[in-house]
């Protein structure tokens, strides 16, 4: 048996680190991108933080209500913790959101790393399966002015409506879950960009409009493409129809071309009427819009109660009918104002019904104080007799329903 020539083999000393076949972090499919291992940005107080955190393809759907309950108990497990508050959140298929505030970039990182792996254990123990959840680190973007603020939270809450087109409260969000889930899930606030400063955003730019000045929103680009289509046809019939005429028979068969002019006269009827009722449902959006705004303090009304209340020892009870979203809102906002002012206030929510702003009527100058502070802020009190059942004798402030027109 004849032998081959002997072959000089190559010898890889075995090394640790540096370039070599393999090594590093596998490319992802093209249009899609990693989170970068730069240095974070580095800052020393209290700052909001938007922070998007994502799973990996093995786990299960996120916006169900068994992985909405782990996630939601593990927010309320992680709450005071950390130096790390959580403020708003919404869940998604494969991706959560988050606005939260941090005392440091230490404090994000640190407070980031335990809510993750609390959110990691529920997830997997839902599973029945050890590992890996998230598929990378989280991105996070510092929130430093009230527009960048307040346009985070906007697309935190309504980033169902991004991706699934749904519109109103999305109950995978804190903004469509129960008071008291919230209560447990969500610190208060301590920055003053999240209390105060918000006020001070910018207005967001106007939507593009699509057919008949409705807002562009998917239905009205379907509009427009059925719009498109139909005046296609119609100009596609009556090609036709003058060609018909044209014909050297006797009798031209104008019949089915005035047929299709007649059912593409209904469906263009039947689609302007459409289109004005999506008109006429957007106006309402923006009319019932604009009643809710009466439900936020204004910056400078806000400055007027805390001037005019600031060093009066005051103690009053601030109550709400429950039930309402928008007097709760309101009760927030008028709660930090007269927390700031220097205003003691106990909280009560077992109001049924009740309409506008009322005060009980105890005689004395703590109450003239409020009245006349409230009144020189542009918030009328309206007095009320006291419930002989509760407190009958203490200042109460009750934020009713909105009063009608």
């Amino acid at each position: 048996m004849r032998r081959g020539l002997p072959r000089q083999l190559e010898l890889r000393p075995t090394t640790w680190g540096g370039r070599r076949e393999g090594a590093g972090r596998k490319p992802l499919p093209e249009g899609k991108r990693r989170v970068s291992h730069l240095a974070r940005e580095r800052f020393e107080k209290a700052t909001p933080v938007h922070v998007t955190l994502r799973v990996g393809r093995h786990v299960w759907n996120l916006r169900s209500a068994r992985s909405f309950r782990r996630i939601v108990r593990a927010f309320a497990a992680h709450k005071g913790r950390h130096p790390l508050r959580l403020i708003e959140f919404t869940v998604q298929g494969n991706h959560l959101h988050l606005v939260v505030e941090a005392d440091s970039n230490e404090a994000l990182s640190r407070g980031m790393q335990g809510l993750a792996i609390r959110i990691a254990r529920a997830l997997n123990a839902m599973m029945k399966r050890t590992g890996h959840v998230f598929a990378d680190h989280y991105h996070s973007r510092l929130l430093r002015t009230p527009t960048e603020l307040v346009r985070a939270i906007a697309y935190v809450l309504g980033n169902a409506a991004h991706h699934f087109g749904r519109r109103g409260a999305d109950p995978f969000a804190s903004s469509g879950i129960a008071l008291e889930i919230r209560a447990r899930a969500l610190d208060a606030p301590q920055t003053w960009l999240v209390l105060i400063g918000w006020r001070r955003a910018k207005p967001a730019p106007e939507q593009p409009h699509g057919t008949f000045g409705a807002p562009m929103t998917g239905l009205s680009l379907w509009r427009t493409i059925s719009v498109g289509a139909l005046a296609a046809l119609w100009i596609a019939d009556l090609i036709v129809l003058i060609l018909e005429s044209r014909r050297r028979r006797r009798r031209p068969q104008y019949w089915w071309s005035l047929a299709g002019i007649f059912f593409l006269g209904l469906l263009t009827v039947s689609d302007l009427r459409l289109a004005q009722l999506e008109r006429a449902a957007e106006q309402e959006q923006l009319r019932l819009n604009q009643q809710a705004a009466w439900r936020g303090l204004t910056a400078e009304q806000h400055e007027k109660l805390v001037a005019t209340l600031k060093g009066h020892p005051l103690e009053l009870w601030l109550a709400w009918v429950g039930s309402d979203p928008e007097a709760t809102a309101f009760r927030f906002d008028l709660d930090l104002t007269l927390r700031e002012a220097g205003v003691v206030t106990k909280i009560f929510s077992g109001w049924q019904m009740a309409v506008g702003l009322q005060i009980t009527q105890v005689p004395g100058p703590d109450y003239d104080l409020l009245v006349a502070a409230f009144e020189k802020a542009g918030l009328p009190l309206t007095p009320v007799v006291p419930n002989p059942r509760f407190a009958p004798q203490q200042l109460q402030i009750i934020v009713g329903s909105k009063p009608p027109p």
